[in-house]
């Protein structure tokens, strides 16, 4: 417990400064999803569940995200409900909304709210498995429109955001041959030649590239990224200190 609130008290990241105490959290156990809702005169409408691939333990790095068929998942009912319950006592009314909730063993709980889209390709991924798509629909509730978060099919699509596998300035990369693969919707190059990438705890989000697929199930979807991630070829040059 010291040395994490040490830990918490003395870092800092490129952007993000050092900050003057910490915040103590309850540590919640369970797979971690993020549900994205359009709200209609405070009416909650669930447009999709992203499932996080979470890596770099104990940091939570987010390393992917899966939209997939989810209402005939067993806590389908409850994360519902339960982000449901927070939209009505945070008073939210009209928008688009990221909340993130961990799947405990007693049930979801509610890690935050947000009164944006998601980032990390989720609108993208949502248009992709589902064909609904947030930013029209965030532009329908902004001109007082009723927007249309009905799906109008049922598909999975998945990001897959690559790594280095150590602290390093990338000299080259290419993802040209990733993007021919079958199944690849996106190939999209995060880290250009000169940017230093610092893995966790030392950095955030040191992402290489990302790779965007769809497929009719997620082991689909898991096999096209495999396919394509061997084809991605980069160079690295370690970090000075």
């Amino acid at each position: 417990m010291v040395r994490a609130f040490d830990q918490a008290t003395i870092s800092a990241f490129p952007g993000i400064e050092r900050l003057d105490g910490a915040i103590v959290e309850e540590y919640l156990t369970g797979p971690e999803i993020s549900v994205d809702c359009a709200v209609d005169r405070g009416v909650v409408h669930v447009v999709n569940v992203a499932r996080k691939r979470l890596g770099f333990a104990p940091h939570f790095e987010e390393t992917g995200h899966l939209v997939a068929p989810w209402r005939d998942e067993p806590w389908a009912v409850d994360v519902e409900s339960v982000v449901t319950a927070a939209h009505t006592a945070l008073g939210l009314r009209t928008g688009i909304t990221h909340s993130e909730v961990r799947l405990t063993p007693s049930g979801p709980r509610v890690v935050e709210v947000n009164g944006r889209l998601g980032g990390d390709f989720i609108p993208l991924l949502g248009r992709l498995a589902t064909g609904v798509d947030q930013v029209a629909a965030a532009a329908d509730l902004a001109l007082g429109r009723a927007p249309s978060p009905d799906p109008h099919h049922e598909r999975c699509a998945e990001v897959r955001f690559l790594y280095p596998g150590h602290d390093a300035v990338v000299r080259e990369l290419d993802v040209t041959a990733a993007a021919a693969v079958p199944g690849i919707v996106e190939a999209v190059e995060l880290a250009p030649p000169g940017t230093e990438l610092r893995l966790p705890p030392h950095g955030i989000v040191p992402r290489l590239a990302a790779l965007v697929a769809v497929g009719d199930t997620p082991a689909h979807c898991a096999a096209t990224l495999d396919r394509a991630e061997r084809t991605v070829r980069y160079a690295l040059a370690p970090l000075s200190h």
